[in-house]
């Protein structure tokens, strides 16, 4: 079977495009995140004894989170709305992600984990959605912390134009 050649710069053009978008969120272990965006993993959900809650405020979105633990297992639960102002002018998504980044005690990125929704593209999103995610936790996880990538755009999409949202918790500069 031959494939030519216009076929593979057209897939080489698209895959590149969508591995680019997809891959400029997840940080790569070793990355370092910023003190003031450090959850602190409590005790008491460490050790299965009760979840632990939070609100965490992003750039034009809130997460309402829950975090259980039961040994070296995790479930994630929460629910994102993103805020009026980005979905009324704004009410397509292109694109978004949401993750929860694990972290040793020097904040130091253990492993991250998607915890963005199945959902399709150009769909509406003026109402909060849930997200939900298990599995294992990394030894040593002291603390979490939460990034998010998206880009949005109007109804009519040349006449308003588009919005992008990024909370990058992450420190610049060379990792230790």
């Amino acid at each position: 079977m031959k494939i030519s050649l216009l076929t593979v710069i057209m897939m080489v053009f698209l895959f590149s495009g969508c591995a680019g978008r997809m891959m400029t969120l997840p940080p790569a272990p070793g990355m370092t995140v910023k003190a003031d965006s450090r959850i602190n993993l409590e005790a008491s959900a460490q050790k299965g004894k009760s979840p632990q809650k939070g609100l965490f405020a992003g750039d034009d979105f809130s997460l309402a989170w829950e975090l259980s633990c039961s040994g070296d297992d995790f479930t994630f639960k929460g629910k994102v709305a993103l805020l009026p102002s980005l979905y009324n002018t704004f009410p397509k998504v292109e694109y978004f992600r949401l993750l929860v980044s694990f972290l040793d005690r020097e904040g130091r990125v253990l492993s991250s984990e998607d915890l963005t929704p199945f959902y399709m593209y150009l769909q509406s999103m003026d109402k909060p959605f849930a997200v939900k995610k298990a599995g294992k936790i990394p030894a040593g996880t002291k603390a979490f912390a939460f990034s998010a990538k998206g880009s949005f755009h109007s109804e009519l999409r040349d006449n308003n134009g588009s919005c992008e949202l990024s909370t990058y918790p992450f420190e610049e500069g060379p990792q230790k």
